[in-house]
């Protein structure tokens, strides 16, 4: 079964993504924050570690870009989608700093 990690501090949108995704048969697994997304990732799937993490760029406990930096950083291989509403646009100078 696909697992999908959403780091996201706004529990409107996560009712969003489980409503949207609820036909792909995934699980589903919604974090408000960096700190607890770092945890699961370095200890809480051992049995089933999520193919896709999505994460805000504002987001409680840090950013997601400092997010992907740290998963990065650590060798996790994951894709990561990072989302925000912000109007500003990604600093040119992080796209190639995230290994992305």
């Amino acid at each position: 079964m696909r697992h999908l990690l959403i780091v996201e501090d706004d529990t409107d949108t996560w009712d969003l993504f489980r409503h949207a995704l609820n036909g792909l048969h995934c699980t589903i697994t919604c974090v408000p924050d960096v700190d607890e997304a770092l945890r699961l990732l370095t200890s809480g799937f051992r049995h089933a570690p999520p193919q896709l993490l999505v994460t805000d760029w504002h987001v409680a406990g840090g950013d997601g870009i400092e997010l992907c930096r740290k998963i990065r950083a650590m060798g996790i291989d994951l894709p990561i989608i990072l989302m925000t509403s912000a109007q500003e646009a990604l600093p040119k100078d992080v796209v190639p700093d995230l290994a992305l």
